[in-house]
């Protein structure tokens, strides 16, 4: 079975679905070999590439497929996916990359007992990352650091999954843009929110609860604060903030709130936050 990728994928609506009708398509096949064609794709958003990841190592981990690339077709038509690691973590051969053009925020994985790492990937490739020299003080840098600690320590709490949490950035300096994803593929929103709230029923309304700064924790445990951290910061900022759980796509433009939803979704969380300046 062969899948070809056609046009742009980017950090939206659209480029969402694009890989939600990737992810059905192929889910249906169990023990087979999969070939992904890149050879129709103009534009790849890096940072899309950590849902791709985590997509597609939930396949070959679930129904035994296995993932075939021609990966002259990525340097040819979206060499960022090389520069980025995208191409190191499918051929599973370690090998270090290093993005010469240094517009990229790698594609890592985290499991949940690698929260040094991540404090270390965060502050040093992230927050210190050159697109983002100058531009934030110190006070938001802790915020950022801080609530993006909270979002990791959710994944294996509240997530219900032993899978890695899946980062990735980049940096595009003409448009003085910076954009930065995280994912995971456990239960999403609504399983814990809602036997917190049983009001609750909706992915789109457990969204909602979420980022009015509500927490799942229990007792006098701290939480809830790493969502509207960040939602406080791109309102003052004008950046975009996008969270998709289940069938819900929610947006925080810089102005003002859209939520679509979805026929078809993938499992887990994304996170995206978008830099303007």
């Amino acid at each position: 079975m062969e899948y070809t990728f056609s046009g742009e994928l980017k950090t939206d609506l659209v480029g969402f679905k694009k890989l939600m009708h990737l992810y059905h398509i192929i889910s249906k096949y169990k023990g087979s070999t999969l070939k992904l064609n890149f050879g129709k794709v103009n534009f790849f958003d890096a940072n899309m590439s950590a849902i791709l990841l985590a997509m597609l190592q939930k396949l070959e981990m679930d129904n035994r497929n296995k993932i075939v690339i021609d990966y002259n077709q990525i340097d040819a038509n979206c060499d960022i996916l090389r520069r980025n690691g995208f191409i190191s973590h499918m051929q599973k051969n370690g090998e270090q990359v290093h993005d010469q053009r240094k517009s990229t925020v790698p594609l890592k994985t985290f499991k949940a007992t690698q929260a040094d790492d991540f404090v270390t990937y965060i502050e040093n490739d992230f927050l210190n990352h050159r697109g983002l020299d100058g531009h934030l003080t110190e006070p938001v840098i802790g915020k950022i650091k801080e609530s993006y600690l909270e979002i990791f320590s959710n994944v294996e709490l509240h997530s219900e999954t032993s899978r890695p949490l899946y980062t990735c950035g980049q940096y595009y300096p003409t448009k003085r843009e910076f954009k930065f994803t995280v994912v995971d593929v456990g239960v999403g929103f609504l399983t814990n929110i809602s036997k917190k709230d049983k009001s609750i029923s909706t992915y789109e309304a457990a969204i909602n609860w979420a980022i009015q700064g509500n927490s799942t924790k229990k007792g006098k445990t701290k939480g809830g604060t790493g969502l509207i951290n960040i939602l406080k910061y791109c309102r003052a900022s004008k950046g975009e903030f996008h969270i998709i759980s289940g069938d819900c796509y929610w947006r925080f433009t810089g102005t003002e709130i859209e939520k679509n939803t979805m026929i078809k979704y993938f499992c887990g969380t994304t996170v995206h936050l978008i830099f303007r300046y």
